[in-house]
């Protein structure tokens, strides 16, 4: 059930909330450009307009992951059946790419305070992210998270099943768990999975909007903290 506007949004989080699941991109730190420029460089081989529509679905399509992108791209935008060997060659290069400026990027506003006042609460917070399992958990080590997040969960593994992981793990039932995210593809984990769900970005407001949902929706967690 949606949390009531009337209300302090952390304040009935921390006091009614026992698992907190967080997407990485776009809610923990500000590195969706960086993985943008890389999905943009890698096809910009085959031409500029090529590489604008990667650009734009991948900007539509946050959440999705890197291997289904690239299968996507190479299918629907250059008539190419990717096989194996290259699609892993594909996500090394974008790997190589993207880790760095992703370890060093700026925090989404206020994440980390957040994430603080959930420990000190004795919540359980874990990562569900689109990210390849070893990548998203060296990514969280470098950047100093580890201590924060009970379990980290990445791809191949699609969204969904790592929720339904987490609910099977923790034991706990649906109505303690909430999940943060800045994609259609979390809104649509949450949903399936029947879970309270919470908006981190302008993006995500606009879906939440256009598909009639009454999830709250907060730019960062300054303003989800001041609501």
């Amino acid at each position: 059930m949606p949390l009531s506007k009337n209300t302090n949004k952390l304040k009935t989080l921390v006091d009614n909330k026992q698992i907190f699941v967080f997407d990485f991109d776009g809610v923990i730190a500000n590195s969706i450009e960086v993985k943008t420029d890389a999905f943009y460089e890698l096809y910009s081989i085959y031409g500029d307009e090529i590489a604008k529509k990667v650009k734009n679905h991948h900007i539509a399509n946050g959440g999705m992951s890197r291997f289904d992108k690239f299968r996507h791209y190479h299918k629907q935008f250059l008539n190419i059946a990717i096989g194996d060997d290259e699609l892993e060659d594909l996500c090394k290069a974008f790997s190589e790419k993207v880790k760095v400026g992703v370890i060093q990027s700026s925090e989404v506003g206020g994440s980390t305070s957040f994430l603080e006042s959930l420990s000190t609460a004795g919540k359980i917070c874990m990562i569900n992210s689109a990210t390849p399992q070893d990548e998203i958990e060296e990514i969280v080590f470098e950047r100093d998270l580890s201590k924060y997040f009970n379990h980290v969960f990445g791809s191949p593994s699609s969204k969904e099943k790592n929720m339904r992981k987490i609910l099977q793990i923790t034991n706990c039932k649906k109505d303690e768990v909430i999940f943060f995210g800045d994609a259609k593809a979390d809104l649509e984990a949450a949903l399936y999975v029947g879970i309270e769900f919470i908006g981190i970005g302008r993006e995500i407001g606009s879906i939440i909007r256009k598909q009639g949902h009454n999830f709250p929706h907060f730019s960062d967690f300054f303003e989800l903290k001041n609501a």
